[in-house]
């Protein structure tokens, strides 16, 4: 699946990328641990000048822990609340999930992500990441099927895309609906996995 997703530096991105890694690394920067990287809708919402949070996930569930106890210090914080997969963060407009479930790199992050339109990720290096057809996807708001490894909130998600101009097919949705049938995942739920960074 790894073939799938394009890795471009700083110096190989786009004039469109690189206004995204830019918005990103100010994001970033608000995190002082200096350990997250940015995946999924908030660089697809930034792009598309839509409101959404921002989901920062880290290698290691003790790094969320540690961001978020760095971000109850601070006064500018508005407010946090802790959830079943991430902690939340309020801070200078921006809306913050620290996600908690770790994942090795920004690649092995998106790979399991349901939508190739989600596959996309920012890490503190300014490395811009995304499915290879990505833009293709978004500039047809088409949703199709990357991985269902949560089916029941995938088919919820589609909702929520749907309201924001996107469309799947008859065959893309029938993928997810033979996926729910066969479903046997008990953590699979309409506030399941994906609740965590939706």
């Amino acid at each position: 699946m790894s073939e799938n997703i394009i890795v471009k530096p700083k110096d190989s991105q786009s004039v469109i990328e690189r206004q995204l890694v830019n918005y990103c690394y100010g994001v970033l920067k608000l995190d002082k641990t200096d350990k997250g990287f940015i995946a999924g809708g908030a660089i697809l919402s930034y792009l598309m000048r839509t409101k959404s949070d921002v989901d920062i996930f880290y290698n290691q569930e003790v790094d969320a822990d540690n961001a978020f106890a760095l971000f109850k210090e601070l006064k500018e914080v508005k407010r946090t609340t802790k959830k079943k997969n991430a902690y939340q963060v309020a801070i200078h407009g921006h809306k913050l999930d620290l996600v908690k479930l770790p994942f090795a790199s920004p690649i092995e992050c998106i790979k399991q992500f349901d939508f190739a339109v989600a596959m996309v990720a920012v890490d503190r290096d300014m490395n811009f990441y995304c499915h290879k057809n990505w833009y293709e996807h978004v500039s047809a708001k088409s949703l199709v099927i990357n991985e269902l490894p949560f089916p029941v909130s995938t088919a919820w998600r589609v909702l929520k895309y749907i309201r924001k101009g996107f469309h799947i097919c008859p065959t893309q949705y029938q993928k997810i609906l033979t996926a729910v049938k066969n479903n046997t995942k008990p953590d699979d739920t309409l506030d399941g996995f994906y609740d965590a960074f939706d």
